[in-house]
């Protein structure tokens, strides 16, 4: 049975996912006025925004293992809202203390205070981006499913999307306030919709396998050392989720450096900027229109293998025609085929709108494969994949030529896309289902699904759970 409320769980979640983004990036679009307001240099305002993939490393099997407790998803929501209130307002304290109470701080206006609410939201970065699947599968039907995770995901790209704006709001150092004052409404108003409203479950699942999973005795998911060793030990899984996470990781790190990497004698700094932007706002329609056509039309469904594998041979064609078109150290100083502004944004645009499509495929194929290992589980490897990339990507990206950068990017989507060709596709969750519908009627613990994941030793007992994947 399928309950009205589901829209408003998942409209709490993704605005909470997408104002955890928003603060992340709130400094790097007006950077010059962060440092005049603040009296720092580019490095610290740079570290503002590194806290995000920094501080998501450890604080990942955290949440992984916060999420192992029956109906922990509502605890981990309520927690990451506060945590993102609590950053709102220590990111406006400097503004509201006078520099007499700010000590040695006071030259810099309390700069570490900024820092500690950036460290803070970025500490619900994972709370945000491994939950979705685990929030589908609580409150949605398996016609939905995808696109409710593909709503969730993309929630959080949103906010990065919706941050170049900020110097419309911020468009001087004295403005700085305004932008975090907005902010701070956006906070109090996602803490209050949380704590208002935020159930465990929908008053009856709304699945067979969010029957059997309510059926469940919470010891049974308990198991997370188990779980995470059941998903490593998974050969077709741990392809899928490198995959993923490094394709995603890589591109978001190229996409938010454009500005440094395309030429300047082709591109000034605000067109490259709404490259970047149109990338992002591409990402987020490509992924938010997956979910629906994977959902509703037959012949895509059970199809996740094929259709990212599609997606990404296409994505490396589209990155291959860019890194042509621009100059590549060793090969060409003009590039090898024509280009224009428009021609770059519209293989940007094509290159956001498959990388968005693919994610949410992603994450419930990753589910599919490794059920009944909990969905933020599955979810967390590809998302933790994703932020080493990135990280990595970012590291290196200083000492490689700006003219290469390209190329590894087509370089990294051929070889992603290569990668799932070693992908067994199996859909562990959709067989139980079916299974539990086979047994007449039996309930939650039907025969088949009930009996796979009660017997033996619980939790991970389902039959070849590593063998065949």
């Amino acid at each position: 049975v399928l309950h009205g409320q589901r829209w408003y769980i998942l409209a709490a979640f993704s605005l909470l996912s997408f104002q955890q983004c928003l603060f992340w990036i709130t400094f790097s679009p007006v950077a010059q006025a962060t440092e005049k307001y603040y009296g720092v240099d580019v490095d610290a305002v740079d570290l503002l925004l590194n806290w995000g993939p920094i501080i998501f490393v450890p604080v990942l099997p955290c949440v992984v293992n916060m999420s192992a407790r029956k109906g922990a998803l509502p605890h981990i929501v309520r927690t990451g809202a506060l945590l993102c209130a609590m950053a709102a307002v220590l990111r406006l304290l400097p503004t509201w203390m006078p520099d007499t109470l700010l000590g040695q701080y006071a030259n810099t206006r309390g700069i570490a205070l900024v820092h500690l609410g950036q460290i803070l939201n970025a500490a619900v970065g994972p709370m945000v981006m491994a939950p979705p699947p685990n929030l589908s599968a609580t409150w949605f039907g398996e016609k939905e499913r995808t696109t409710a995770t593909a709503v969730a995901v993309m929630a959080n790209q949103l906010g990065a999307a919706i941050g170049f704006f900020a110097p419309w709001v911020a468009p001087s150092a004295a403005n700085i306030p305004n932008l975090l004052y907005a902010h701070l409404v956006l906070a109090g108003l996602t803490l209050v919709m949380v704590l208002v409203y935020f159930p465990e479950a929908p008053p009856s699942p709304p699945s067979p396998s969010a029957s059997m999973a309510a059926a469940l005795p919470d010891a049974h998911r308990a198991g997370v050392v188990k779980e995470f060793w059941t998903a490593l030990r998974n050969p077709s899984f741990l392809t899928l989720a490198l995959s993923g996470g490094i394709i995603s990781g890589v591109y978001n790190a190229w996409s938010a450096s454009l500005d440094t990497i395309l030429p300047e004698s082709l591109y000034d700094p605000k067109q490259a900027g709404w490259l970047g932007f149109a990338s992002v706002m591409a990402a987020i329609i490509g992924g938010t229109s997956i979910g629906p056509l994977v959902d509703r039309i037959p012949s895509l469904q059970h199809k996740h293998k094929r259709l990212i594998l599609f997606i990404m041979l296409a994505c490396s064609g589209v990155s291959l025609l860019f890194t042509l078109s621009l100059p590549i150290s060793g090969v060409s100083q003009d590039g090898v085929l024509p280009t224009s502004f428009v021609a770059s944004g519209a293989i940007v645009l094509v290159m956001g709108l498959l990388q968005g499509a693919a994610l949410p495929l992603y994450y419930e194929l990753g589910v599919e494969l490794t059920y009944p290992v909990s969905e933020t589980m599955s979810a967390g490897f590809i998302v933790q994949f994703n932020n080493i990339a990135a990280l990595t990507m970012l590291f290196v990206m200083p000492d490689v030529n700006k003219n290469s950068i390209n190329a590894m990017l087509t370089f990294t989507a051929l070889g992603t896309a290569l990668m799932i060709f070693f992908v067994s596709e199996r859909y562990r969750r959709v067989e139980a289902e079916t299974a539990s519908r086979a047994g007449g009627g039996g309930g939650p613990r039907g025969p088949g699904l009930g009996a796979a994941r009660a017997a033996g030793d619980g939790y991970m007992a389902l039959p070849d759970a590593v063998g065949d994947a």
